[in-house]
């Protein structure tokens, strides 16, 4: 809100009104002009910091987006390779285990009475083996699965902790240029009046020493 000047009646009769009014206006017109100029200077320093906040919100959820995508794309990868490779083993025991029966059906047509034993002690060795195997490999391929999460756990728990940093030094660099708004309107203030009182003194001065 504006501050009209006032002068004492005691100036007036000094200098006459007209003098005197024209006296009053010029202060007017200095202080509306500096409170024009704090305006446009406040306006111009909070659209800077407006639009690089903007920005940096965006660049901010950008990366945020594609680390998330990194570590999607990364798991399902790693997820699909294990699965291959665990149908690729499947697959060659398989053929193993088929060639294998093969064979011994081969021996069996020429020594039925003499390798019936032992062949159903092999099929029982290899079955044993087999399920063995598969036992290893379901224990292995569970125990990927739960570091992987583990893994995907942490970097989760890191990346919100550093977000929350980041939230927390984005705060204290709005809180940061505020006090500075505020000090520098404080200093602004100060030189107005030291503007003020400077000008003053003179006519003041003058005042003294032209009714001396």
């Amino acid at each position: 809100m504006p501050v009209t000047a006032r002068l004492s009646r005691k100036f007036y009769e000094t200098f006459g009104d007209e003098i005197a009014n024209e006296f009053v206006e010029w202060f007017n017109q200095v202080d509306a002009t500096y409170r024009a100029d704090l305006r446009e200077l406040n306006d111009l320093n909070f659209a800077r910091f407006d639009a690089s906040s903007q920005q940096r919100m965006a660049e901010l959820d950008a990366r945020l987006e594609r680390r998330i995508a990194e570590v999607s794309e990364r798991f399902g990868n790693r997820v699909a390779g294990l699965e291959a490779k665990f149908e690729k083993r499947f697959a060659e025991l398989d053929a193993k285990f088929e060639k294998r029966i093969t064979g011994l059906e081969a021996k069996f047509e020429n020594r039925i009475s003499g390798l019936e034993a032992k062949v159903e002690k092999r099929i029982a060795e290899l079955d044993t083996k087999f399920g063995k195997r598969i036992a290893e490999l379901d224990t292995k391929f569970g125990k990927r699965i739960a570091e992987l999460d583990s893994k995907f756990e942490k970097r989760f728990v890191e990346f919100e902790a550093k977000i929350e940093i980041r939230f927390a030094e984005f705060e204290n660099r709005i809180a940061a240029f505020e006090t500075k708004i505020e000090k520098k309107h404080a200093d602004l203030i100060r030189w107005m009046f030291v503007f003020w009182v400077g000008t003053l003194v003179p006519l003041a001065g003058l005042i003294v020493f032209l009714t001396g």
